[in-house]
């Protein structure tokens, strides 16, 4: 039988209330501006804490991948300079998305609200379908556009500076 910590169960409450305050501002209150306000909030969390406590306690996605996620042998991509194609592509595709929709339906809020909710639902998928072929955590340790050129740069700024 497996025991879980006071701490893990801690841990997964936080997830899960930061997933249904994701949900809310989304697809109740319908801000086309969620996905910007949850990076904004990472970016300061991390800026303060100095390790990406937004990944292991907030990240929707992470905490959705953990609920599909399944044990099972996974393919294993053994050239580092396969992982970052596949990183800067999808960084590039994200970013260039997000950042020109919120141009370009700019003065069409209801169209961009759903071009916004499209973009992080192909995000989903692509993290599920990335866990699922290799493993748990590629998605967040390789292709998450938040994590690798944003957060781990502030974390490097910080311990530059010796905070």
């Amino acid at each position: 039988m497996e025991t879980v910590s006071i701490h893990e169960k801690k841990k997964q409450r936080k997830k899960t209330l930061f997933l249904l305050y994701t949900f809310f501002l989304m697809c109740i209150a319908k801000l086309w501006f969620t996905m910007f306000i949850l990076f904004a909030f990472a970016v300061i969390l991390t800026a303060f804490q100095g390790r990406a406590g937004y990944c292991a306690y907030y990240c929707p996605m992470a905490t959705l991948q953990q609920g599909f996620y399944r044990k099972k042998k996974h393919f294993h991509i053994r050239k580092k300079w396969m992982t970052e194609v596949f990183f800067y592509t999808m960084t590039i595709i994200f970013w260039g998305g997000a950042v020109s929709m919120a141009w370009f339906f700019r003065d069409r809020p209801l169209t961009l609200w759903i071009a916004m909710l499209q973009l992080m639902m192909a995000m989903l998928l692509i993290a599920l379908l990335s866990q699922s072929l290799f493993g748990k955590g590629f998605f967040c340790g390789n292709l998450c556009p938040l994590r690798i050129p944003v957060l781990k740069n502030i974390i490097r700024i910080r311990r530059s500076l010796g905070l």
